[in-house]
């Protein structure tokens, strides 16, 4: 095997104020995780055995609001990182695939599942079993007069608002011969 491919991602959890796709490098935790998605660039382009193939970056809104709007956020939280990373990394803008995961009702099953909230199960079978058009979020909002709602829109909604970006790349493989003029040197 000459090159083998490997991927490396990285889950860059950007905080955004609600409502905005705007990075701002100093809310939040953005400065510590804009420094570690430099870091993970740096690593790749600075080994010549690696080649970076692709750089995929998907954006996420919370649930709450209007799910066309949502859906929108998320675009454009994806957009602004790539546009971050444009102007941040060297890397060619044909290798950025940009796409976006609307409402992350996905994120939020998987916080759920890492905490004890109480009516958790309550929770999980609406989002289960109600659908967006039936009306998930208000069936939410109303559970136990809103109590767990509340509780998720302040404690669990924040780091659903997030952008990932996946670095795609190869790693050119030793043959023999290259092994041992390294092990030589």
């Amino acid at each position: 095997e000459v090159v083998k491919t490997r991927s490396e991602q990285y889950e860059a959890h950007l905080d955004f104020p609600v409502s905005k796709s705007v990075i701002l490098t100093d809310f939040m935790n953005n400065h510590k995780e804009l420094m570690n998605i430099h870091s993970m660039f740096d690593k790749v382009q600075n080994d010549k055995n690696l080649t970076i193939t692709g750089i995929s970056i998907e954006g996420f809104a919370s649930p709450e609001g209007p799910l066309k709007f949502n859906e929108q956020l998320s675009q454009k939280r994806a957009e602004a990182l790539k546009k971050y990373l444009s102007e941040n990394e060297k890397v060619p803008a044909n290798l950025y695939k940009v796409s976006f995961g609307g409402e992350n009702w996905e994120g939020l099953v998987n916080a759920l599942d890492t905490i004890d909230i109480e009516y958790k199960d309550e929770i999980l079978d609406i989002i289960e079993y109600t659908s967006l058009e039936q009306g998930r979020e208000s069936k939410l909002m109303k559970l136990r007069g809103g109590v767990p709602y509340r509780y998720m829109l302040k404690n669990i909604f924040p780091s659903l608002r997030v952008a990932i970006c996946k670095v795609n790349y190869d790693i050119k493989n030793f043959d023999v011969d290259e092994a041992r003029e390294v092990i030589k040197k």
